[in-house]
């Protein structure tokens, strides 16, 4: 098939889409590498130039591989499958058949397209780097894994890929040696090649000069630079995707850029008292991830992020199927934040006091207070119910005992096992006695019917269990509560779904009943539909099934939102590693994902097949004029001449079809096609007979007005 159609799964594949340094490195504090696993780095490695990059980077950016991102072994569910032999020797397979592909599509353009694809072996890492007090200034490094061998194959790389006319251009090639020199417009960039660890590094910019490069090479990435520490939380991987910049060195630079107006309101807001911005999709703690996390300090954006309320040590009984969490600020919380936001907060606070007090007995305070703190929903194996972690502990009785004295409410407590089980219940409304009489028997069923459903109360069960809340809608389920007790930590079986919850103010997580499983049978799906769009058979039998893998039984899909103490983070974490979120059978954005892939293989296969099998009915309507010619091949030794050739010629009053011709200066039937075969105008079908033994032995079809992909197998070169 076409390589645009392969491009186009590739980009949703890599997303994104939407894919050994030549000094000695410092140990990596990025995930450990999968044990026993076969996979080859020279297929794919992980980003390397982030660990040594030194204190005074200001930005950073990471763009993966296709296959790093999608097939190399991570930390996780699928790294026993992902680091098996079968999945190392597919890869290289379908890696192998990608330049054929390259240079049949391409052409002139297929060196630029083999290298993003093939010869790509590592993420593309670019950093700024510099001191100065000028950003612009910084030194532009970049650094990747090629699949090359030599620096003189990497310096015809370049040659095929620049010119002497062109934005960038070769001013001295690099040897082993001694770096190599390049020209971006006015910018000279450094360059060398360690044939060693087949990475590339250039260092370039306004002042950059060789000493840059050789500087870089002794970087040893000494200290937990803050960009590290961020790569540790987005991409500890090091194969996805990774923006991070400084912002406090770069503010500056944006603030000159925009329009005084403009930027004083940002500069009020606070963004540009921003410390660092960060954002990606990679793989951490053994699950893929999706962050955008910033932080700062100065204006209103950071001065009021909630307290982190710290990783709650409450135990469900068995593994939830759900857990969500919510933090609700305390009335001092509140009470500060609305003063630095409305002059007017303390006059409007008191209206809403003397409102409050009147309709329930119970300031905004007592409302706000009773309800602070961290509230977990949860389902395990005693069911569903709410657990409060409050902020202070006697506001709950405090508001109760206020609303008793103003509502006609039930507050009542039976014993078991020893321990208070509370109830409350609070009565439904009632309608007013005035409303007009029912005319006919059914005014009133409907009058009754109504009144009868507002008479529905609520009714709220819960417990005191060290500290907190435990409110459920039947007692039963605290009855179980106390016979079976949490015995799983809710904090770890949250960051084991990749959440950090002793952080979060707003957070949840899924169980997800078989997704390694249905996640692994996906990706080995997505390896043979690689296989079929390159036009290379790829063997799954050697893989290992799920079960003898003895994948888990479940995985999670969990969300994350923090606004705490100078840090504002949004986080999706999925099951297994970044190729989820384009294979996973777990619906969601996953599902759509993998709909849109399949639509992308599916949909352009399928049209390929439809020309294809039309192109295949044409040459059966000639099927008649090549028996002619083979007819009197054989009875006169000789192809028809031109005055012979008229008498073989079709002509069809409609359809896709408008003619078929024997040209005997070619010595080829040639099929006229229309505009309604599909394939524009003055499109054509060459049949060539092949001679042997004084017969035709079969016909050689050919076209070259039809695109390749289009034409039956045996027409294709």
């Amino acid at each position: 098939m076409g390589f645009r159609h392969f491009a186009l799964s590739c980009t949703l594949a890599a997303s994104l889409i939407l894919i050994a340094c030549s000094q000695d490195e410092p140990a990596s504090t990025s995930n450990p590498p999968v044990a026993d696993s076969a996979w080859d780095e020279a297929l794919a490695d992980r980003a390397r130039l982030i660990d040594v990059l030194p204190e005074t980077t200001l930005a950073y950016i990471r763009i993966p591989s296709l296959w790093g991102l999608i097939s190399a072994p991570k930390p996780g569910a699928l790294a026993p499958a992902l680091g098996s032999e079968a999945n190392r020797a597919v890869v290289e397979q379908l890696q192998h058949r990608v330049p054929e592909a390259m240079a049949i599509e391409f052409g002139a353009l297929a060196p630029a397209m083999t290298l993003i694809l093939d010869t790509l072996a590592s993420p593309l890492e670019i950093a700024m780097v510099g001191d100065g007090p000028q950003p612009l200034e910084a030194d532009l490094v970049i650094e990747a894994r090629l699949d090359l061998t030599s620096t003189e194959e990497f310096n015809t790389l370049l040659t095929n890929l620049t010119g002497s006319e062109g934005v960038l251009r070769i001013l001295e090639p690099a040897t082993d040696e001694e770096p190599g020199q390049l020209l971006a417009g006015l910018f000279p960039i450094f360059y060398g090649f360690d044939a060693e660890t087949q990475r590339v590094r250039l260092v370039g910019g306004m002042s950059a000069q060789v000493e840059s490069y050789l500087e870089s090479l002794e970087w040893d990435g000494a200290g937990d630079s803050r960009l590290r520490q961020m790569h540790e939380r987005i991409d500890a991987s090091g194969f996805g995707l990774m923006v991070w910049a400084d912002g406090e060195r770069l503010a500056p630079v944006l603030e000159q850029s925009l329009p005084p107006e403009q930027a004083a309101e940002i500069r009020d807001l606070g963004l540009l008292a921003t410390d660092e911005l960060a954002y990606g999709y990679g793989s951490s703690n053994g699950k893929a991830r999706l962050s955008l996390i910033a932080r700062g300090e100065g204006g209103p954006l950071w001065q009021f992020g909630l307290p982190e309320p710290g990783t709650s040590d409450f135990e469900a009984n068995g593994e939830p199927d759900y857990a969500a969490g919510l933090l609700l600020p305390d009335s001092a919380w509140v009470e500060r934040t609305w003063q630095a936001l409305d002059p007017d907060a303390e006059s409007n606070r008191a209206e809403i006091d003397q409102k409050l007090m009147e309709l329930s007995g119970a300031r905004l305070a007592d409302w706000i207070d009773a309800l602070a703190g961290r509230w977990l929903l949860l389902n395990d194996a005693n069911g569903g119910y709410l657990v409060h972690e409050p902020a202070r502990a006697d506001a709950w009785g405090a508001l109760l005992d206020r609303l008793a004295t103003k509502f006609d409410i039930v507050r009542d407590a039976q014993t078991h096992r020893g321990q208070a089980v509370h109830r409350l219940s609070i009565p439904g409304m009632s309608l007013p006695i005035d409303l007009p009489e029912a005319q006919d028997p059914g005014q009133q069923a409907g009058q009754w019917i109504v009144q009868r459903l507002m008479a529905i109360g609520t009714h709220v069960y819960w417990l005191e269990e060290d500290g907190r809340r435990i409110l459920a809608n039947v007692p039963q389920i605290l009855h179980d509560r106390l016979a079976y007790p949490g015995d799983t930590s809710v904090g770890d079986w949250l960051a084991r779904a990749g959440l950090n919850p002793g952080q979060a103010t707003l957070f949840g997580a899924v169980r997800a009943d078989g997704a390694p499983q249905r996640n692994y049978y996906a990706y080995l799906s997505t390896l043979q539909a690689l296989g079929d769009m390159l036009d290379t058979q790829v063997d799954l039998s050697p893989f290992p099934s799920a079960r003898s893998l003895e994948l888990a039984d479940a995985g999670t899909v969990g969300l994350e939102l923090s606004y705490t103490e100078q840090t504002i983070e949004l986080g999706l974490a999925f099951e297994n590693h970044p190729g989820d979120l384009f294979y996973s059978g777990g619906g969601g954005m996953a599902g759509i994902a993998v709909a849109g892939m399949l639509a992308a293989i599916a949909i352009p296969a399928y049209q390929d097949y439809t020309k294809r099998a039309m192109s295949s009915e044409f040459l059966n309507m000639a099927a008649s004029a090549k028996l002619a010619i083979a007819e009197f091949y054989v009875s006169e030794g000789r192809l028809p001449n031109e005055e012979e050739a008229a008498s073989f010629s079709q002509v069809f009053d409609s359809g896709p079809v408008r003619r078929i011709d024997y040209n005997a200066r070619l010595l080829r039937l040639v099929i006229q096609l229309g505009p309604e075969a599909g394939f524009g105008d003055n499109a054509s079908l060459e049949l060539v007979p092949v001679l042997q033994n004084g017969m035709v032995v079969r016909w050689r079809c050919a076209s070259t007005s039809i695109e390749d992909t289009a034409l039956p197998a045996q027409c294709r070169p």
